[in-house]
């Protein structure tokens, strides 16, 4: 059963690690989006037993609009990590996705053109984690390239809900990856907490606890919110991050959409 009638023609990149063949493809049936649902069960749901509100299903209304890739070992079918893509043909459709529940986003819903709304993106700790984020990076990249889409953005998750556990890696965040003012989200969440000022904060420490996903996305010059938003129900802080597609060197865009390695440096 197909999942969605916007779903794309995707050509989507492998590659090998230690022998163990990792592909990531498009998920096209109800078992596929399954596996990735038990998955994202499995990290944003039950990470904490007893939370309130996690009981292992991380189903929403934006799963039905989203196309969903799947990054799995090619001979077991093992999941390794997945993501969703909710694409938006204006800017004026991102404040109905999921994104504009935590952060206003009038400023850029100014964009006139296509976007894409980035996640849930997670992968499973037990794989080999860099190689798996850098396929779901290089498939995203190439998805956004061949349909002209104008914006990349998502919300960027950290793990458990205590601001201090992220000290560094927030301060880092705030000294070099900041808003441009034209497109600053506004904090409407009701826990959104400003980012702390470098001073005093360990910014190596911060660049290297940073999850692998944030950190391919802000080698692209992606930037984030000028807040984090404790989000309970998911038992994370996360960040608003964007990316314009036309600010990305010519050099790494090229290179993200045929390869899945990392963006150079």
């Amino acid at each position: 059963m197909e999942l969605s009638p916007r779903t794309l023609p995707l050509r989507l990149p492998s590659t090998a690690r230690e022998g163990a063949q990792l592909r990531v493809r498009q998920a096209r049936t109800q078992a596929d989006l399954r596996a990735a649902l038990r998955l994202r069960g499995r990290m944003f749901r039950n990470a904490a037993p007893g939370r309130p509100g996690s009981g292992g299903d991380d189903r929403d209304s934006f799963d039905s609009r989203s196309l969903h890739l799947l990054v799995e070992e090619t001979v077991s079918g093992r999941l390794l990590g997945c993501c969703r893509l909710l694409l938006h043909s204006c800017g004026r459709e991102i404040l109905g996705g999921y994104a504009a529940r935590h952060y206003g986003l009038a400023r850029l819903a100014r964009h006139p053109g296509p976007m894409a709304e980035l996640g849930r993106l997670c992968i499973d700790p037990a794989g080999p984690g860099p190689e798996v984020a850098r396929l779901i990076v290089g498939a995203v990249a190439g998805i956004v390239l061949r349909h002209h889409i104008g914006w990349l953005f998502g919300c960027s998750s950290l793990p458990g809900v205590e601001p201090g556990r992220w000290h560094d890696t927030l301060a880092l965040l705030a000294s070099r990856h900041g808003p441009p003012a034209r497109w600053r989200p506004e904090p409407v969440a009701a826990q959104a907490l400003p980012l702390p000022p470098p001073e005093g904060a360990d910014l190596r420490a911060g660049l290297r606890a940073m999850p692998a996903p944030l950190r391919s996305y802000l080698a692209l010059g992606a930037w984030v919110s000028d807040h984090a938003v404790v989000d309970r129900d998911l038992g994370t802080l996360h960040l608003f991050t964007a990316l314009e597609i036309s600010a990305v060197a010519p050099r790494r865009a090229a290179f993200l959409s045929r390869s899945p390695e990392a963006p150079p440096a």
